[in-house]
């Protein structure tokens, strides 16, 4: 066995005495196991996501956001909505609203990897309520005039025109 191998294997070993610690609520412990299982498995995202919500809960949000974000950079592929879900909640709380509008940007145009038509309609949805949220009711306008039949946007054009008087 090949000594990356080793590695992948003590991570995985790492995040799920982690996930077993934070379930019998050994906090500190479970923290650890979990960022050190993530050092040498990256790619791990239920576990990137057990610890981010972990920090979430610790109102650690800069903790939180940081671990998620490395979780883009590690796998490719669209997270799934969970994750986006818990990204969109912290970076918004702390009024990060370029956070949201840069990961939905990300995954509506050049990395499509596994993002759905359903879960395009709903990042498209995020980055609308972003600008909105953001005062930049204009460009949410102008987004929306672009997919005129698109009945599951209906909520963003009241909220749009709300927003424009």
């Amino acid at each position: 066995m090949r000594w990356d191998e080793v590695q992948v294997k003590r991570g995985q070993a790492y995040l799920d005495e982690g996930i077993g610690s934070l379930k019998a609520q050994r906090w500190a412990e479970g923290e650890m196991k979990l960022r050190l299982g993530l050092v040498r498995y990256p790619q791990a995202m239920p576990a990137r996501l057990a610890l981010a919500e972990f920090y979430f809960y610790a109102q650690r949000n800069s903790q939180a956001m940081k671990v998620l974000e490395e979780g883009f950079d590690a796998v490719p592929d669209y997270p799934g909505r969970r994750y986006m879900t818990n990204y969109f909640t912290i970076a918004l709380q702390g009024d990060d609203y370029g956070s949201v509008l840069d990961v939905c940007e990300r995954y509506l145009t050049g990395q499509k990897a596994g993002v759905s038509e359903k879960e395009s309609d709903w990042l498209f949805q995020q980055k609308l309520n972003a600008l909105i949220k953001n005062g930049a009711a204009e460009l949410a306008l102008q987004l929306l005039e672009k997919k005129p039949d698109n009945l599951i946007l209906n909520e963003q054009r009241v909220l749009v025109m709300i927003e424009l008087g």
